[in-house]
């Protein structure tokens, strides 16, 4: 049952104790994926003139997934979809996005 969980996309969160190493290796390589995806994303806005030019993209990827772990955990404790989005509105409006004219 364990296995059939991971790599689902609907928001579930899972924690794998130490007994579980090789298991806690794949989630740690898919965390990874998604930061440098997210990474690849922000140096591509940033290029575009999209963030402002002394954004790190690699650091707004990172803090992306501390926020999306700390959603996820959230969410699993109940707290309510509207609470949720509202959160997710500071935290996108917290992002150093360049200052149109």
């Amino acid at each position: 049952m364990l296995n059939q969980r991971i790599g689902r996309r609907d928001g579930h969160q899972l924690s794998v104790g130490a007994e579980h190493e090789e298991l806690r290796g794949y989630l740690r390589s898919l965390r990874r994926k998604a930061s440098t995806a997210i990474a690849e994303r922000f140096a591509h806005a940033k290029a575009r003139g999209e963030l402002a030019a002394d954004a790190d993209p690699k650091a707004l990827a990172s803090l992306c997934v501390t926020v999306f772990a700390g959603l996820s955990a959230e969410a699993a404790d109940g707290v309510r979809r509207a609470v949720l989005f509202d959160a997710i509105d500071q935290f996108i409006d917290g992002l150093p996005w360049r200052k149109r004219a």
